[in-house]
């Protein structure tokens, strides 16, 4: 920029920029970057934001997503993740647990399940078992087994004992000449 005819020219501070013919430096507007001094500046690409006066955008952080270059970052909620430089959480899947927002789900273990958007996967109640991790159904141990939670099947019962609940791991033994 050249303040004057007859000064020499000076360099616009970083953040700034000025074309041909400028008197003065114009700072680089909320959303966009200004990489050069001597060229128009760019608006931020997704998931990247600037405040104004930048040189270049800033990215998003693993856990927040920023959903226009114009706005500072929102943090993703519970249930949901994102990674660094996100335009937007991701719900978490059925199947899955999100336990922060900044990491990639973990897969439930058998005999727990998620019908997404969790943080934690829910085991099956005592009594029952689950077989599949991806949806909240499940079934009661039959007669002569037993959970106590949490579990992808039922453990039967040992030989010369009875199990008179479903839910706990009471195992009585038969008397003398019954099975």
């Amino acid at each position: 920029m050249c303040a004057a005819a007859s000064e020499a020219p000076v360099s616009c501070e970083t953040g700034t920029y000025s074309l041909g013919g400028s008197i003065n430096c114009t700072r680089a507007p909320v959303g966009h970057q200004a990489p050069s001094t001597n060229a128009a500046p760019s608006e931020c690409p997704a998931g990247f934001y600037s405040l104004g006066g930048q040189s270049s955008c800033t990215q998003a952080t693993a856990g927040w997503y920023v959903a226009s270059p114009y706005m500072t970052p929102v943090a993703c909620p519970g249930g949901t993740y994102s990674m660094a430089g996100a335009s937007n959480c991701t719900l978490c899947p059925a199947g899955f647990s999100c336990d922060t927002t900044t990491d990639l789900p973990s897969a439930c273990t058998a005999g727990s399940f998620s019908t997404g958007g969790q943080q934690t996967c829910t085991g099956s109640s005592p009594g029952f078992y689950s077989t599949s991790t991806m949806d909240n159904t499940q079934y009661a141990c039959a007669p002569g087994t037993y959970s106590e939670g949490s579990t992808a099947s039922c453990t039967v019962c040992s030989s010369g004992a009875a199990c008179p609940y479903t839910d706990q791991a009471l195992e009585v033994l038969c008397k003398d000449g019954t099975y």
